[in-house]
């Protein structure tokens, strides 16, 4: 396989050379695959995370005025990176709200009560936030569409819907742990709320 210089993979992922991209992902794909396996994460999860990477790269840099200031390996892992680490963190609390439901406490605990009020408070306000179009995405997904029929409707390709739910759910779960109300909560006591009613 040929060889390429940072500046040589710039252009040619730019101009969306097959060669370039195929070098790319011989080269640099080992490296997030060991991250996400020693992270628990699998083959697949490997995968999707690379390619993820790999489409927020081309989309930095088609942007105008983009200037590399490391090289491109460095550059992908550290995408790949976030990434990986924003969807381990939703993992976790998705984790921890499927725990709290097999967990039946006789005593009524009002204070977790109030908790959860706020934390489907804090939910709904940050989904209000949503782009218009993550909104409606993530409500037909709620609504339990599946990628297919979103895709039909919205005349895509389900690759498409699967990986614009995955970035707006990631944006919404970064928004929520950022408001400092939630820093307040018992998390290991939250859920997530049974809808969203967004009008």
């Amino acid at each position: 396989m040929d060889k390429y210089t940072d500046d040589e993979i710039l252009h040619g992922l730019r101009t969306r050379r097959r060669d370039v991209a195929a070098f790319v992902c011989a080269q640099y794909f080992e490296s997030i695959r060991y991250l996400v396996l020693s992270k628990g994460g699998s083959e697949e999860q490997a995968k999707d995370n690379f390619q993820s990477g790999l489409e927020d790269l081309l989309v930095l840099i088609d942007r105008d005025g983009f200037t590399l200031t490391c090289n491109i390996r460095t550059l992908l892992y550290k995408m790949c990176e976030n990434r990986w680490k924003n969807q381990l963190e939703r993992f976790n609390i998705e984790k921890r709200y499927a725990l709290r439901k097999l967990e039946e406490d006789d005593v009524p605990d009002h204070s977790e009560n109030l908790d959860q009020d706020l934390f489907d408070r804090i939910v709904r306000f940050h989904f209000r936030q949503l782009a218009k179009g993550c909104i409606e995405i993530l409500k037909l997904f709620l609504s339990g569409r599946s990628p297919a029929e979103i895709a039909e409707q919205m005349n895509t390709t389900p690759d498409y819907i699967k990986k614009r739910k995955s970035n707006c759910k990631d944006m919404l779960v970064t928004a929520i742990q950022n408001d400092p109300k939630f820093n307040e909560l018992k998390k290991s006591n939250l859920k997530w709320p049974d809808t969203l009613n967004i009008s």
